[in-house]
């Protein structure tokens, strides 16, 4: 016996394929939203101020000696990030920058935790009014959206993006 095939579950499963896509889409574009303005305002912001920026990273352990140069190049890449985010064909390679800076700066906040009596903050303003553990907090929690905007992306396959 023949059986017809029914069209309108193949319609519900396409509907529902879409659906989830779209979702997806949702979530990535809030991730890189945030992510976006984040870097956004921390690389203007230690821009505008470079000259503060780079007094408080040479009080840094380990990384003052660089500090010259890391004034320009954090601010450089959060900025570039933030290019790429926005750019077609580019955000899964920005939320890739996105984990490692975010990662850098966590491993930077726990070795200067268990390892270092004197932590200067250089972060932005909003952030040097929290507490090192906060901001290692924060860190992290930035660590597993990246990650999960990463595998969200990587899942739904986006064609445009």
């Amino acid at each position: 016996m023949i059986r017809s095939f029914n069209f309108r579950k193949l319609n519900d499963f396409e509907f529902f394929v879409f659906k989830r896509k779209r979702s997806y889409s949702l979530v990535i574009g809030l991730i890189s939203l945030l992510f976006f303005l984040l870097f956004l305002y921390a690389g203007l912001s230690a821009l505008f101020h470079s000259e503060q920026f780079q007094t408080q990273m040479s009080r840094l352990p380990v990384l003052g000696d660089y500090a010259g140069i890391l004034k320009w190049l954090i601010p450089a890449l959060e900025l570039l990030i933030c290019i790429l985010l926005i750019r077609p064909g580019k955000r899964r390679f920005a939320l890739y920058g996105c984990l490692a800076l975010m990662t850098l700066f966590s491993i930077y906040i726990m070795v200067m935790l268990n390892f270092s009596s004197v932590i200067p903050c250089s972060c932005g303003s909003v952030l040097s009014a929290w507490s090192w553990e906060k901001q290692l907090i924060f860190n992290v929690a930035g660590v597993i959206l990246a990650a999960a905007g990463i595998c969200l992306h990587s899942v739904s396959k986006h064609s445009d993006d």
